[in-house]
């Protein structure tokens, strides 16, 4: 039977356990921070878990005790993102079980779907836990017994920020309703140290710059050459190098189009094979980050970094980067008020594309003025 609204929080006993189940996705990660922060400070004698993909748990290390999906790596994986029979479907099923069982036997007195996918759904029902919870018209409903609709945005708002949107989930559940802290991240000491021996290596002492040039779909970029002069603007004035980084067994080619593009006299690299680890240990060092909106962005939000977000298919308002500095660039409405997203289909974005250099860099110098310390 499903219950609606159940305030079910308050009620947990001391030292009641909470499983949060959301497998992929960077920024979806990093964005739940916020929620998980304000229910511990309300209830720290709660213990949370978290379920999550190898390739993303970093962004929660220190947030929670975590449940590690181990996924195979480079272009199997991505055959198993997409549905194709694989080996990797292989892997995955073997991966499965020892994790529901792990999970089962933590005993959680609530677990809450974040993700809603068929992998999710059962680790969710195997988590044996008396509430199960997600919200209503989500995939899969008959999983949950206790579905919770969405939150409507405040007036003069259209959508909730992502942040928010955990965060109501919560709130509907028993969770006293505050205004939501900053999303944080820990680097890792060790991937700290890796990172600064790869920049050493590379030759990088100045300060610089994270560029995040390319995106979850090629599509969704920002004109590779036209990122690379802009770069060559912001690097010349603000005295950067800049810095982007690839995911083992990505094979994309904007890295090596704004490389291409940059001038002689403007330091420039990409540190391939960086793990999800190494790549927040990297953002951590940097000055600003920059690019096309997806996770990294994310975790210069939660650095506490200044961030320019170049959008196309994903709505600003829910994905701008969280309680810091920035600036969103997008040509007209963007793909999130468009009804069909078929330029998308055809293998291309015009709105991100019509986005102009100029109001690039008008982006950044108003907010190289926002972020100037005061003398």
């Amino acid at each position: 039977m499903a219950h609606t609204l159940k305030r079910v929080l308050p009620d947990l006993p001391d030292g009641a356990r909470i499983a949060f189940i959301r497998l992929r996705s960077l920024g979806d990660a990093v964005c739940s921070t916020p929620a998980l922060q304000a229910l511990r400070a309300w209830r720290p004698d709660l213990r949370l878990g978290y379920v999550i993909e190898d390739r993303f748990a970093a962004a929660l290390e220190g947030q929670a005790e975590l449940f590690i999906l181990r996924t195979p790596a480079g272009s199997a994986a991505a055959a198993a993102v997409r549905g194709e029979l694989a080996p990797a479907h292989i892997i995955r099923a073997q991966a499965f079980w020892p994790l529901a069982r792990r999970l089962r036997a933590w005993r959680p007195d609530l677990t809450i779907n974040l993700h809603g996918g068929s992998r999710a759904t059962a680790l969710l029902l195997a988590s044996g836990a008396r509430w199960r919870a997600g919200f209503a018209g989500g995939a899969n409903p008959w999983a949950l017994n206790l579905r919770t609709p969405p939150a409507p945005p405040p007036p003069g708002r259209r959508r909730l920020h992502c942040a928010e949107h955990v965060a109501s989930l919560l709130f509907a559940l028993g969770l006293p309703p505050a205004p939501l802290g900053p999303a944080r991240l820990a680097p890792q000491p060790e991937a700290l140290s890796t990172v600064r021996s790869r920049l050493e290596q590379a030759g990088i002492t100045a300060p610089y710059v994270f560029v995040h040039a390319g995106a979850r779909d090629p599509s969704l970029i920002w004109p590779p050459e036209r990122m690379a002069a802009w770069l060559n603007l912001l690097c010349a004035e603000q005295g950067w190098t800049a810095v982007m980084a690839r995911e083992p067994g990505a094979h994309r080619r904007a890295e090596e189009a704004v490389l291409a593009g940059m001038q002689p006299g403007v330091r420039a690299v990409c540190l391939r094979d960086t793990s999800a680890a190494e790549l927040i240990a990297l953002i951590a060092g940097a000055a600003w980050v920059v690019g096309n909106d997806g996770g990294p962005l994310h975790v210069g939000a939660a650095l506490a970094k200044p961030v320019i977000a170049f959008f196309a298919g994903t709505d600003p308002d829910v994905w701008y980067p969280w309680r810091v500095p920035h600036r969103l660039l997008r040509a007209g409405g963007g793909c999130a008020t468009c009804p069909s997203a078929g330029c998308l289909r055809q293998g291309a974005a015009p709105c991100i594309r019509a986005i102009p250099l100029a109001a690039a860099l008008h982006a950044a110098r108003e907010l190289a003025s926002e972020v100037k310390p005061a003398h």
